[in-house]
């Protein structure tokens, strides 16, 4: 079998070829964005951002020279990705070990603390059995008032000592805990919507595979979604995206879980039986139109529509057939429109 580099290099100007790798080779450049890293949100928008434009550039136009090209950056965007990963792990694992070191120490403290405070405890208890043995009222008086002061000065200075490094470790531990919950919602979570990302929703539904409820999933894709980058640009078609995801979010309960699946696809993972699920999909049906969209200082009446489509899920069911019920619910409605037009 000839490879795809000896046929071109055979043939600059086979279209057969070309044709045949376009969709193969733009749908791993989705996928690329898809599953995109998730490290800083800063570099997961930059590495995203420029696989568009790649994917973007061979759409228009797929040619060798490109190809070529594209692999080198593509190369290059991955050398990227995989160095700021490293430097991620590095990083964290050097966090990991300055909060067990402090950890450590304040632990370690603590006990020298304690042994202190025990010791101060003896001291006190000696000087009490040898006042005990006294005859004299005024010694016994004087001894105990004094020695109680000390007791009690001792005390504090353990107590102050101890509040401070408790504080200390409850700040460490607070800031460890702040880091954490960053890189968790950066990992989770779809940077252009706010929405949760197709990692979280796939959790999510893994979680609630293995529990004996009611639930459904409602899938939608954005009609004509290419004609609105085409016409208006791709700064348009982001705040196009922006605007769905805020339809869907608030059409939805707070139990239920809104998220982008893909592109321009939504994905919505409600608590309810089919019927219910069916009321809701109709309910954000009578919200599409049209809409002023704002992007990049401009403003453009934009008509914004999605097919969608729902199924319950059914006990001993993957995750992929699914899904895959409710995107030829999907499909099949997108169809009927496109004959009606």
């Amino acid at each position: 079998m000839i490879s795809l580099r000896k046929s071109i290099a055979i043939d600059v100007d086979s279209r057969e070829v070309l044709e045949a790798a376009v969709p193969a080779y733009l749908a791993v450049l989705e996928n690329l964005q898809r599953y995109a890293p998730p490290f800083e949100e800063t570099f997961v928008e930059r590495f995203q951002q420029s696989l568009k434009t790649i994917s973007q550039e061979l759409q228009l136009e797929f040619t060798p020279k490109l190809l070529q090209q594209s692999a080198v950056q593509i190369a290059k965007e991955l050398k990227t990705a995989w160095d700021c990963g490293r430097e991620a792990v590095f990083k964290w694992r050097d966090d990991s070990r300055s909060l067990l070191r402090v950890l450590s120490e304040s632990a370690a403290t603590l006990e020298v603390k304690d042994c202190r405070s025990h010791a101060i405890f003896q001291d006190f208890a000696k000087k009490m059995d040898r006042l005990s043995q006294s005859s004299d009222l005024n010694e016994i008086r004087g001894t105990l008032r004094s020695e109680l002061a000390v007791l009690k000065s001792s005390i504090g200075e353990v107590l102050n000592e101890s509040k401070a490094i408790t504080e200390g470790m409850r700040e460490t531990v607070r800031r460890a805990e702040a880091r954490f919950d960053r890189v968790e919602a950066i990992a989770f979570t779809d940077a252009l919507t706010g929405l949760a990302n197709r990692r979280q929703a796939e959790a999510i539904m893994d979680a609630r595979f293995k529990v004996r409820t009611v639930w459904c999933v409602m899938l939608f894709d954005i009609d004509r979604f290419k004609s609105v980058n085409d016409g208006y640009g791709h700064a348009c078609g982001d705040a196009v995206l922006k605007s769905v995801a805020g339809t869907l979010r608030s059409a939805v309960r707070s139990t239920d879980v809104v998220c982008r699946w893909a592109g321009d696809e939504f994905l919505a993972i409600l608590e309810c039986d089919l019927l219910g699920a069916l009321a809701i999909g109709e309910n954000i049906a009578t919200q599409w139109g049209t809409r002023k969209i704002e992007f990049a200082g401009e403003v453009a009446e934009v008509h914004v529509t999605a097919s969608w489509g729902v199924c319950q899920y059914l006990l001993g069911e993957g995750l992929e057939r699914f899904v895959a019920r409710a995107d030829a619910e999907m499909y099949q409605q997108k169809g009927r429109r496109t004959h009606k037009n």
